[in-house]
């Protein structure tokens, strides 16, 4: 499973921007993902591109499926 949030309101969005900087925090999320071959229990922060500040996370884990 997989779950992305972030805000994108802070200066790194503005000025029409908002899609650039949401589609490079998405690209470099996957860079991460590609590099791993089971998704695991994990919460990593997401940084924009102005100062790092932090601007939301992704988290992954595991679904258990129940067997019948």
């Amino acid at each position: 499973m997989l779950q992305v949030k972030m805000e994108t309101i802070d200066a790194a969005f503005a000025d029409g921007n908002e899609g650039a900087e949401a589609a490079r925090i998405l690209r470099k999320v996957a860079d991460q993902l590609e590099q791993e071959s089971k998704l695991s229990e994990s919460c990593r922060p997401l940084k924009d591109l102005n100062g790092g500040r932090t601007i939301g996370y992704f988290k992954t884990w595991t679904e258990q499926r129940e067997e019948a």
